[in-house]
């Protein structure tokens, strides 16, 4: 009950309240985890979802993000997306860091959504840098996609080839070798260094610089939170940690 009224207070007071989010969230509205996704027989292998792997195999990348689209198609929001979305529309809540690509915090109502690694949305060519929607690179016949994502005319294609040079289309997501976005760098250190109160739920801070941001609030004077059903890199210095489901 004390921690309760901690975190009540804590909001209350704060001018400036940050959220962290990572894919863990998401599990409850049917997404899996990146790390606990298996494809067939095999498990996903990090080290393959690389752009040097991806040029020598892209085929395994594409596998991994067509279940995923099947399953972003069809998920819907769960109550920790509509409970934060509901504290930005009384003004407790600034700012939703997300490292899930999901698109569920924006499906929820939540408007001030910083996606760290992007969405599901667009794909670009690795030859010529054409860009389009991802919905409409898509041509292979799978049994995994729902028929508005099957295009019977191009089965044989392995993975979705550029319209203008027909190259090798890849998701525009950050692989393990590719670099992230300055623009959400610089925004996501001035809110870590801008926030009274940091929440922290769904994700084990494992994944780079990322996983520095409760390092840079607290450091601040800030106060760190953790709401999770498992332990995090933060665990030993947060202010305050609640073991649970997200």
């Amino acid at each position: 009950m004390k921690k309760n009224w901690y975190i009540v207070n804590k909001l209350i007071q704060s001018q400036m309240v940050v959220v962290m989010t990572g894919s863990r969230l998401a599990a409850a509205s049917g997404i899996e985890v990146l790390s606990e996704l298996s494809l067939g027989i095999e498990k996903y292998v990090p080290e393959k979802l690389t752009l040097k792997f991806f040029h020598k195999d892209p085929k395994y990348l594409w596998d991994i993000i067509y279940d995923y689209l099947l399953q972003h198609r069809t998920a819907v929001p769960n109550a920790s997306h509509y409970v934060l979305s509901e504290m930005e529309k009384v003004g407790v809540l600034d700012m939703i860091i997300t490292l899930d690509f999901s698109g569920l915090h924006r499906k929820a109502g939540t408007r001030h959504v910083i996606e760290f690694f992007g969405g599901l949305s667009h794909c670009y060519c690795t030859k010529c840098g054409n860009r389009e929607v991802i919905d409409s690179c898509i041509r292979k016949e799978s049994t995994r996609l729902t028929e508005k994502y099957t295009d019977k005319t191009d089965q044989n294609t392995p993975v979705p080839l550029c319209k203008k040079c027909r190259g090798a289309m890849i998701p525009d997501i950050p692989l393990y070798d590719t670099p992230l976005d300055i623009h959400n760098l610089l925004a996501v250190e001035q809110y870590a260094l801008s926030a009274d109160l940091m929440l922290i739920a769904g994700t084990s801070l494992k994944i780079g610089p990322i996983g520095l941001l409760p390092n840079i609030t607290k450091r601040n004077g800030g106060t760190v939170a953790i709401i999770n059903d498992s332990p995090t890199t933060f665990d030993s210095k947060a202010n305050m940690i609640f073991k649970g489901n997200t």
